[in-house]
């Protein structure tokens, strides 16, 4: 903090407690000799009413000007030139800044007043930006926008608000993280707001630090931390009785009671706040950071303030970023466009410029590739992509706009393990003046824009509560969240938040703040104004009515320090109650694009519970889950717009168009299947059930028997030819032969006829059974006999017994796999 001379003091006594009020006005940098100043008026001490969870406050003095002019050094541009600190019987209870703009004198001769106003800096943070980076907690973030006023203030946190695998010694906001990429462009004023809309709380200056209170816990002390964050104490929450004449509070004059009514309904409105991408610097404005390039790549941009990186002669860039396996479904989107220079414009001009998408996941093991057929595949594939090529002007730099390119999106199944998922785009024109121009590469996956709920309260009230904005929460699901979300908080173990209780109960983030709102906006409640005295009178107290015992809190002061008197307006304090009322939740709408591909493996249907909510998969629900208005969402194949009906409007379909059979429809009579009074044929007989299992057996089928058959038929089989190695015996039979083993073409005849334990060894000529036996002759006895070890994934070598001094194989071994006979 900067070093502050005092420059001016003003003290004066209060005129019925007596109290020692000292306000000092200090001057960055000054070292002169402090003067004292008279009051011209009584200073009051504000505190402003703020549905938006800031309220502000200020201090308003008049100072008495003995020389003409000699003030107007306190109008100035700088909104940190004087500081100004409240002394109450020696302690410091207010600090802020002499506002530039709130400042005045008359236009006469000395002595006169001059009216200055300073406030405790929340008001400058509207014109500050918030510049901070990474994972912070809660209270990382608030601090660090409280500091931006340069104000050393410590807090108070009054929260009974926390997770279950929080800690109750400790406040909320030290123990909740969140990324703070959910604040990006917004000043330190917005992200107060969303922070205290979010959490259903209020900030302000009281008793010198910066009082952090749950709007359902105003009646409980908090935890008091020093400015650095430590903590330091627990703070106590006193209430004063507002009674009659002779007590140390009490009202002058008549206050006025109100019933502020109850709200008819509440919505409030979750927005999952989406990263762009999976990937970092997804739009190129960061050059090719987090990119890596290959050949003729090379970063560009337009004078559009479009940013994109140019391919051409087989030039690539990929990136590679961790994925976690999932069901959630995938969009993979580009936007692309093709250009050439005029050296071609005398020749052949290429009318397309293309290049590849390949789409791999690996996990260092297993890797596969996102085909257009089948989804993901073990064989490697790229999507193919073509844009006509645009004819630039000679010296013409690239003119391009967001118009100007394509968007491609192709939408895939999750990801079928975890690993490292890599986008690759590589030039496939190979012309050195034909450049393709790549950029916007968003890797995500495609869900709802957050969530809606609306909170039906009192249906006979008038006014509704407004909406309210839930900054963050928890996060819908957990896989890839981080990748895919802003704005879902995190416990300080990395775990993800799930459960969070007020009372006792447990639930969700969002319905445990809904409910938090809703059990003080949900009733009716009283609300006092008027002018009181009391001894110990604050902008933020607890007040108890002598008459009601109803507790009250200030809702917004004006506090003359001199007659000991504030102008309040009181309200009722709501405490936390558990509700069970009507919630009607939705998906939020986001902003639809179109499909260029969507391949069979990505084919999709999705169910909205109740015609709301997050949409699931059919195969991740339960039946139960599945009522009559669900809608089902069915992707249509290679089309961007998918299918929606409700559950029962598909059954009525179904029934109206006579494709179900319907119990009465359908009967049983004589292990015949009649349908509306005809046979129906089953397979190769008209007896539904014409062959049981037991007519195959010679026995009936017990857990400890072996079974017995009648008998076994088999079609013949031979072998087909491996394409890759022809000294490999295939897998795959095709039928042919007398469906003996020897009869095969590249068998011998002694196969029919070996041993039991003997193994099929490959030969020059065709495969030949051997039994292993022990010569005891080490050397001549191993034969390596090759198998597929399924815990490694790879082929390994072992050896075997062969028996004889010449192993019985020619020049294809070792690269044979042995079958054993039995």
């Amino acid at each position: 903090m900067s070093m502050y001379g005092t420059r001016y003091i003003l003290r004066w006594e209060s005129e019925k407690y007596n109290h020692d009020y000292k306000i000092l006005i200090k001057e960055r940098d000054y070292t002169g000799e402090a003067e004292s100043k008279s009051l011209g008026a009584a200073p009051l001490l504000r505190r402003d009413d703020s549905d938006s969870g800031i309220s502000g406050t200020s201090l308003e003095m008049v100072v008495q000007a003995d020389v003409d002019g000699e003030l107007t050094s306190l109008y100035t541009v700088d909104n940190k030139l004087f500081l100004v600190e409240l002394y109450k019987n020696g302690v410091l209870i207010w600090t802020g800044y002499v506002l530039p703009e709130k400042y005045s004198e008359p236009y006469i001769s000395v002595p006169y007043d001059v009216s200055v106003t300073a406030s405790d800096g929340l008001g400058i943070l509207k014109n500050i930006q918030y510049a901070q980076t990474g994972t912070r907690s809660i209270f990382e973030i608030i601090k660090y926008c409280c500091d931006q006023t340069s104000l050393p203030l410590g807090f108070e946190i009054s929260f009974s608000l926390l997770e279950k695998s929080m800690s109750s010694m400790e406040s909320v906001l030290h123990q909740a993280t969140l990324n703070t990429g959910t604040f990006n462009g917004m000043t330190c004023y917005e992200v107060l707001e969303e922070c205290m809309t979010s959490l259903d709380c209020f900030i302000t200056q009281s008793e010198n630090g910066w009082l952090i209170c749950s709007l359902v816990d105003v009646d409980k002390g908090g935890y008091i931390y020093n400015n650095q964050g430590a903590k330091t104490g627990n703070g106590k929450r006193e209430k004063m009785v507002l009674g009659s004449t002779g007590e140390d509070c009490y009202p002058i004059g008549n206050l006025t009671n109100e019933i502020i009514p109850a709200c008819k309904a509440a919505t409030f409105v979750y927005d999952y706040n989406k990263r762009p991408s999976f990937l970092v610097n997804y739009n190129f404005r960061q050059l090719l950071e987090g990119w890596s390039a290959e050949g003729k790549a090379m970063y560009s941009h337009s004078v559009n303030d479009v940013h994109f990186v140019n391919l051409s002669e087989r030039g690539c860039v990929y990136q590679r970023v961790d994925v976690e396996k999932t069901t959630q479904v995938l969009s993979i989107a580009v936007n692309c466009c093709s250009s050439t220079t005029p050296i071609y414009w005398g020749g052949n001009i290429p009318e397309t410029g293309s290049f590849n998408i390949t789409i791999k996941l690996t996990d260092g093991t297993t890797t596969k590739y996102l085909s257009l057929e089948e989804g993901w595949r073990d064989a490697e594939y790229s999507f193919p992509r073509s844009s006509t090529t645009k004819k630039l002007q000679m010296f013409q730099r690239y003119p391009f706009s967001e118009s100007d390119f394509e968007k491609l999106e192709i939408t895939a199944d999750g990801f079928p393990f975890s690993g490292k998922l890599e986008i690759k785009f590589q030039d496939t024109t190979n012309l050195g003046n034909v450049t393709n121009h790549v950029t916007n590469v968003v890797v995500t996956h495609i869900v709802s824009g957050g969530i809606d709920v609306e909170a039906t309260l009192v249906e006979a009230a008038s006014e509704n509560h407004g909406e309210v904005k839930i900054a963050f929460g928890d996060t819908p699901f957990t896989e890839n969240a981080d990748l895919l979300f802003n704005n879902v908080l995190h416990v300080k173990n990395g775990g993800f938040t799930s459960e969070w209780m007020i009372g006792e109960k447990t639930d969700s983030f969002l319905y445990t703040i809904l409910k938090s709102v809703c059990s003080r906006v949900g009733f009716p409640r009283r609300m006092l104004s008027g002018v009181i005295q009391g001894r110990k009178l604050s902008t933020f107290m607890l007040f108890s009515d002598k008459y009601s015992d109803t507790l009250f809190h200030v809702k917004s002061a004006s506090l003359n320090l001199l007659a000991d008197e504030m102008d309040v307006t009181l309200e009722q304090f709501m405490p936390y109650v558990e509700l069970s009322g009507e919630t009607a939740e939705s998906a939020r709408v986001t902003g639809g694009s179109s499909s260029e591909y969507r391949g069979s493996g990505e084919n999709e249907t999705r169910v909205y519970q109740s015609g709301a909510g997050i949409p699931m998969r059919i195969r991740d629900l339960s039946p139960v889950e599945l009522e009559a208005d669900s809608v089902i969402e069915v992707d249509r194949m290679n089309v961007a717009k998918s299918g929606k009906a409700t559950l029962q409007k598909v059954l009525e379909f179904m029934l109206n168009n006579g494709n179900v059979w319907t119990r009465a429809e359908l009967k049983i009579v004589e292990r015949y299947i009649l349908y509306l009074g005809e046979k129906i044929k089953a397979g190769d007989s008209d007896l539904w059930d014409s062959h049981a299992f037991k007519d195959y057996l010679d026995q009936p089928v017990k857990t400890d028997s072996d079974v017995v058959h009648n008998s076994v038929t088999a079609k013949s089989l031979t072998e087909e030819d491996n394409p890759d190695n022809a000294n490999t015996v295939s897998t795959r039979l095709v039928e042919t032969g007398g469906g003996y083993l020897g009869d095969m073409d590249n068998v011998s005849d002694e196969a029919n006829t070996a041993m039991r334990g003997s193994m099929l060894i490959k030969g020059l000529e065709s495969w030949f059974p051997m039994y292993p036996t022990y010569s005891e002759i080490e050397s001549l006895d191993n034969l390596i006999m090759p198998v597929f070890n399924t815990l490694t994934k790879e082929w390994q070598f072992i050896t075997v017994p062969s028996g004889g001094a010449n192993p019985p194989v020619s020049t294809g071994f070792p690269c044979t796999f042995p079958i054993i006979l039995s």
